[in-house]
């Protein structure tokens, strides 16, 4: 149910303690499912993808997964739209 006041709405809902662990871990289960779904059906049989799934800053968590594995390239999709080159 949302409340009204003046211009101000929100929510009458409190979050209990312990509903963002529940909702995060059923976040990342899903993610994790979907992925290797994914995976599964688009990769070709010669390529072995690595998997993980993170929360927060993406740029953060990319950066340190590849440099706690040595990675040289990244390479990311761009979901099919067209994008240049940038230094």
């Amino acid at each position: 149910m949302f409340s009204n006041f003046g211009s101000i709405h929100f929510a009458d809902f409190a979050a209990q303690e312990g509903d963002y662990a529940r909702f995060s871990g059923a976040m990342t289960e899903g993610g994790e499912v979907q992925l290797q779904r994914f995976v599964k059906e688009y990769s070709p049989g010669w390529i072995q993808p690595e998997t993980a799934i993170e929360q927060g800053n993406a740029a953060n968590y990319i950066l340190s997964f590849a440099q706690d594995e040595n990675m040289e390239v990244i390479v990311m999709g761009t979901g099919g739209r067209k994008v240049g080159f940038h230094d």
